[in-house]
């Protein structure tokens, strides 16, 4: 109801630009990537009674790399979405990596007190990355896209550790994450995704958390469906960064 009270709301969006900083060390060197683009998504989840599959993750990441310059080589889809592949996808020095499955916060898995992301695989203690791992790995990437639910989520029990996930993978290398503020609609958010990624390749002066303004205003004011104007579609995302 009432939806054009979202849509004339411009102050929602439209004058703003959000970013979070992390308090973390600045590294302003030159970094050479081997790659532009690397994906995984799509995890095979059949073993995994706690979620589950994510078929359109599958386009998204698709559509994804063909904006970025990669190829169906640069996917991690089902049974490849594992954590042995995770951890090569992270080391191959690429510029951009999207990783598009669930992802969960502190405290809500048996297995594990930490957070982490669900990945394939055919046994239950080995189905996920914690952020601790996460963290202790060498990661030389310019952006990690993180299309996944909750990410941006951390219990404050946590807090001084490791808890999100982002501040994991700005720990490992990487200089900034986009996160989700909450259980993310699939279709938005690879509208989103996908043209922040347009946005920051053919704009090298663009910052990505104008792209990411530029991609969620777009959706605000996309009245193919009504209700991309409420901040549960175009809001989703955050950009973080280890420094500016």
């Amino acid at each position: 109801k009432n939806w054009n009270k979202y849509f004339s709301a411009n102050w929602l969006n439209k004058n703003y630009n959000f970013a979070i900083l992390e308090t973390l060390l600045p590294d302003k060197k030159q970094k050479k990537y081997n790659k532009r683009f690397v994906g995984l998504g799509d995890p095979d989840l059949s073993n995994n009674y706690q979620f589950n599959d994510l078929p359109n993750t599958k386009n998204e990441l698709v559509s994804l790399a063909q904006a970025s310059g990669g190829t169906i080589r640069d996917l991690y889809l089902r049974k490849d979405a594992n954590i042995n592949n995770f951890r090569e996808m992270l080391k191959s020095n690429a510029e951009r990596v999207v990783i598009a499955t669930h992802a969960f916060p502190a405290y809500t898995s048996e297995f594990t007190n930490e957070s982490g992301i669900v990945l394939s695989s055919n046994n239950s203690k080995n189905n996920f990355i914690t952020a601790s791992e996460i963290a202790q790995l060498n990661i030389n990437s310019e952006f990690i896209v993180l299309s996944v639910c909750d990410t941006g989520l951390s219990d404050i029990r946590y807090s001084k550790n490791h808890s999100s996930l982002s501040k994991a993978f700005l720990a490992a290398g990487v200089e900034s994450v986009l996160i989700s503020n909450w259980s993310i609609e699939s279709s938005s958010s690879a509208k989103i995704t996908k043209e922040i990624f347009n946005n920051v390749w053919f704009d090298k002066n663009i910052s990505k958390h104008e792209a990411l303004n530029i991609a969620s205003e777009n959706l605000r004011l996309d009245l193919s469906k009504e209700y991309n104007v409420h901040p549960a579609f175009w809001g989703a995302f955050s950009i973080v960064y280890s420094s500016l």
